[in-house]
């Protein structure tokens, strides 16, 4: 039985062979005596062993590409396979996803028109933005927005088809928690808390303080630089309607002037 080289192998005697033949023929050349059979023998030597790590070499290609190809056919059949399966489910699964969405924007328009008619009424009825306190009791704490989104006491009603596409990704994304977020068309007013002090300055901003005021702020009350609105002007104020200073306010911002 022959002994199977490996292609390392048989380039490495073969390099070792070459290398005994160089040496032989640089002994000569330093004047040594070297037989001609013996270095005939050597370079016959160097051919076989150059002959062999070549044919080893090329047999080695030759298998990786056989192996090579009887991977590929085997994958090849793997393909077929799994195109004749496809995925199972799949398309009925994005079939339903198909119909939901169309199910979430019908609903979404639905919701959008109702809105918007019932915004258009309460405009007809002279509502309009939410004061600061909120929602006007003149307008039986009814407003609506530019936006469209209409208000009743605490509760807020907001149009939501502008926001559908994102909730639907959030949904397919498998982020139920956000979708229904994005989604949301009532939400719940915080009510505002009555501040302690509303300050107008002399430009008419009117700013609320929320515990004492600072020495600075009291400075500027005293200065005449800031007036501290009374109960009839916060209402006003709160209400959405003008704050009409009395005659003492006027007076105290004309003296800083």
């Amino acid at each position: 039985m022959t002994k199977s080289v490996t292609p390392e192998a048989a380039a490495t005697e073969a390099t070792a062979a070459h290398q005994a033949v160089n040496d032989a023929e640089q002994a000569i050349a330093s004047g040594k005596r070297v037989g001609i059979d013996r270095l005939t023998e050597l370079a016959v030597k160097a051919r076989h062993a150059k002959l062999t790590a070549d044919a080893t070499r090329d047999q080695a290609d030759r298998d990786r590409e056989r192996a090579r190809q009887e991977a590929l056919a085997e994958l090849g059949s793997d393909i077929d396979a799994l195109a004749a399966v496809g995925v199972e489910g799949l398309t009925q699964a994005l079939a339903d996803i198909a119909d939901a969405a169309g199910h979430a924007r019908r609903a979404a328009g639905a919701w959008d028109q109702h809105l918007a008619a019932v915004a258009r009424t309460a405009r007809e009825l002279g509502c309009s933005a939410p004061a600061t306190g909120g929602p006007r009791e003149t307008d039986q704490r009814v407003a609506v927005r530019d936006d469209g989104s209409v208000y009743h006491a605490e509760i807020s009603l907001k149009r939501v088809t502008s926001r559908l596409r994102e909730a639907l990704q959030q949904a397919l994304d498998g982020d139920l928690v956000s979708a229904v977020a994005s989604g949301e068309v009532v939400a719940t007013v915080p009510v505002l808390a009555r501040a302690d002090h509303y300050m107008r300055g002399r430009g008419g901003l009117v700013v609320p303080v929320y515990g004492d005021l600072s020495e600075h702020q009291q400075y500027q009350v005293d200065s005449g630089s800031l007036v501290e609105l009374n109960a009839s002007q916060v209402r006003a104020y709160l209400a959405g309607d003008p704050v009409v200073l009395t005659k003492d306010q006027e007076q105290a911002y004309r003296r800083t002037r």
